[in-house]
């Protein structure tokens, strides 16, 4: 039971987290993606101007937008990032051990690597869905859709644009993901090892 109680604390601790961070970031998520579709060639827009605007016609709570999107995002992804990679460098350890080596930092690239890519690929749809939610706002009035929850954006792409439109831009979210976990997660890891080895750390 302890055992399986272990195993479960990185996927949770990976899905409070994340979504602690949303909370924090999603404001900004949104001013971020609004710039990208603003038509730059009516004049440049501040992420400042952007996002006082937003607040002067639609309210502080418009720049939330999206936000159950977010948190359904961390419960995806966010869960499966930091779970995965605890898992996979676990079961690579007792490989290594069992052959009378260490895991090294190619072992813990990998299992950063793996869990990224796997992670963006189940995550893809909410990451879709947010994008539509935050950019809603940005349409005209009688073309938006209006999303009251992700899951009915989730539907709503899955209609108009069919199943594989919820995998629209996987592949550069697979490869930001990997990247992600290679530079955060499997340094990290590797860091915590060599203090661990060279200064006797608990």
């Amino acid at each position: 039971m302890d055992g399986a109680a272990n195993a479960c604390v990185p996927f949770v601790v990976g899905c409070g987290s994340g979504m602690v961070a949303t909370v924090c970031v999603q404001p900004i998520d949104t001013v971020k993606v609004r710039m990208q579709l603003t038509d730059q060639s009516k004049g440049k827009t501040s992420i400042w101007s952007l996002a006082r605007n937003t607040i002067a016609q639609d309210g502080f709570g418009n720049l939330y937008q999206g936000f159950s999107a977010g948190l359904l995002r961390q419960l995806v992804y966010g869960t499966l990032r930091l779970g995965l990679f605890s898992t996979f460098e676990q079961r690579l350890e007792c490989r290594a051990h069992d052959q009378g080596t260490t895991l090294g930092f190619g072992g813990r690239a990998l299992a950063g690597l793996s869990a990224g890519a796997l992670a963006a690929f189940a995550g893809n749809p909410t990451e879709v869905a947010l994008i539509h939610m935050q950019a809603d706002a940005m349409r005209p009035i009688q073309q938006r859709r209006n999303y009251s929850s992700a899951f009915e954006a989730l539907w709503s792409i899955a209609k108009h644009e069919g199943t594989l439109g919820l995998w629209k831009g996987a592949a550069p979210t697979i490869i930001r993901a990997m990247s992600t976990n290679f530079g955060q997660l499997a340094f990290f890891s590797e860091s915590k090892h060599q203090l661990r080895k060279h200064y006797s750390l608990n």
